[in-house]
């Protein structure tokens, strides 16, 4: 019985100390996909030289890129340090709280969508679709309909 109760603890050590974090690392994806960097690239076209040099050193300390689709579509880049969410940055964007900073309209295959782009706490956050993009997630925009950008 002690036997099943040490290799329970070393099981238990040995996920919350190494496999866990490596899991963690192997799932996590840095890679923009087509769609993702086509409108990236676009709002990044349109801003400020400075801010977009904050926008791009915040996208090289980004680790994990997470997708959740359903009806919508939310795009959320983070840093992950072991076990949390990690919020510091080389650089800021002077965005204090939740800031949706720029709106690209654009088109995709005859139909039209929507991207909100978020800054949270001086970081850059999210990109949020108004529909479910997983169909034309590695499609460029046919056309780039509006782009909006709010100064810090």
């Amino acid at each position: 019985m002690e036997a099943l109760v040490i290799f329970k603890l070393l099981s238990g050590i040995d996920i919350a100390l190494f496999k866990y974090p490596q899991m963690l690392l192997q799932k996590s994806s840095t890679i923009l996909l087509t769609l993702e960097k086509s409108l990236l690239n676009a709002v990044l076209a349109e801003i400020d030289s400075d801010i977009r040099r904050v926008i791009e050193s915040q996208l090289k300390e980004i680790n994990f890129i997470q997708r959740v689709v359903t009806e919508h579509t939310n795009v959320a880049f983070y840093k992950i340090s072991p076990f949390y969410y990690n919020q510091t940055r080389n650089e800021s964007l002077n965005y204090p709280t939740e800031t949706s900073f720029a709106q690209v309209h654009f088109e995709v295959e005859g139909n039209k969508y929507f991207a909100k782009f978020y800054a949270v706490n001086g970081n850059i956050f999210s990109i949020e679709f108004n529909k479910n993009i997983s169909s034309i997630i590695n499609k460029e925009p046919s056309k780039i309909l509006k782009l909006s950008y709010y100064e810090q």
